[in-house]
This record gives C-alpha cells, structure tokens and sequence, in this order.
C-alpha cells in the first residue's frame, strides 16, 4: 500500500494548493527544501514512471499542474495562457489522472490530518475527487483505479450556498464524506484529565503548571 499524507495548519489555510501539494510531494518524494530544479526534475522521472501511456502534450500539462500546485515557475508552461477557471479545471484534470495512475499498481491511502485547516483550492478538489468515485473512504472507492482517504477534522456548520470560503468548502466535502456507505467516526473531547496526560506526555514533562497545561489543551 502507497501512504501519502498532508498535514494543514491555520496559517496556511490562505496558501493555494498547501494540502494538494503535501500529497504531491509524498508522492513524488520531494523533500520540503529541494529547490525547484530538483523538485521538477522528481516529477519528470515521476510522471514517466507513473503512466508510461501518457503521450508527450498530456506529460506537458501535468507537469504544469504540478509546478503550480508546488508554487514552481516553469519555462514553456502550457497552463500560463489559460484563464483561472480554465486553469484550475486543467490542473484538477491533470491531478485526477495522477491520482488514477498512482493508484493502479497499488492500494492507494491518503490521510488529510487537521482538514478544517484546510485551503479552498484543496478543499474543492478533494470535494470532485469523492463527486467522481476517485477517492473514498471504507465502502466507497475501492474500485480499481481509487484511493481511501481518511481524513481528520473538527465538526463544521451546514455549506452556505454558493460561497467559496474554506468554511463552506469544508463543509461540503464531510456532506459528501457522510453519504452512505462512507463513515464518519465522532471522537468525544477529553476529559481536563486526559488533556492534561497528553499534553505532559507530548512535551515529555511528568508535572506541568495549570496554565500551560491549559494553553496547549486550547
């Protein structure tokens, strides 16, 4: 089984592409501080290896989508005369069909950790993904050619129609993470008891004061 994982944070939840890109540098095993001659030089062995069929105008356009996901400048970039919209829907194109190849040699596992963290961009495209049976969790997605994802998020508010905030964004993709037979798994809060045991055992500290407990329990 292939694992890629991507982790979001508050302070990159206005950052285009963050949790995308997590994935995509997992799956093309780009450390965090190559540079993007290197990194760009993974994808082009990377796609290669991934999908052998793919012609050479195909190979173009997903290398594209990925310097843009990854925030890299490309010479010749085929997406650079396109409209946003335009753009974004190639790049989705390009990012299902990655999401295909991988998957077909091996089971395919993605975990998004802290999703309510998550961008729009991600957000709307993990939300196609699961539209289109590409992505699922237990029950759903498993055909050949698709990924299970799990992901982990704090409980959001019913989408407000026709806003593209990350809010609502979030919101959609657990509306369609909650249609049968998908599952969602409600954790309940701990206990200031079994806060206070985590926290002391993440920092490694037998005795911590209150207030510090308390801070890092927020």
């Amino acid at each position: 089984m292939r694992l890629l994982t991507g982790r979001c944070y508050r302070h990159t939840q206005a950052t285009p592409y963050y949790l995308v890109a997590e994935l995509v540098r997992g799956l093309f095993h780009i450390n965090t501080d190559a540079g993007p001659e290197v990194a760009l030089g993974q994808v082009v062995e990377g796609l290669a290896a991934l999908d052998v069929e793919a012609d050479e105008t195909e190979q173009r356009y997903r290398l594209g989508s990925v310097a843009g996901v990854l925030s890299f400048a490309l010479p010749d970039d085929p997406l650079q005369g396109l409209q946003p919209d335009q753009r974004r829907n190639r790049t989705f194109l390009s990012l299902e069909r990655l999401l295909l190849a991988a998957s077909a040699s091996a089971p395919l596992l993605i975990v998004a950790e802290d999703l309510h963290w998550a961008d729009a961009l991600s957000l709307s495209f993990v939300e196609q993904a699961l539209m289109l049976g590409l992505m699922g969790t237990a029950g759903r997605g498993a055909a050949a050619g698709a990924a299970l994802l799990l992901a982990i998020s704090r409980p959001v508010e019913a989408p407000q129609s026709g806003s593209d905030d990350p809010g609502s964004a979030l919101a959609r993709v657990m509306a369609q993470l909650a249609l049968p037979p998908q599952r969602i798994l409600v954790l309940q809060a701990l206990s200031p008891q079994q806060s206070s045991a985590l926290v002391s055992e993440l920092l490694d500290q037998a005795h911590l004061p209150p207030e510090i407990v308390w801070v890092y329990s927020e």
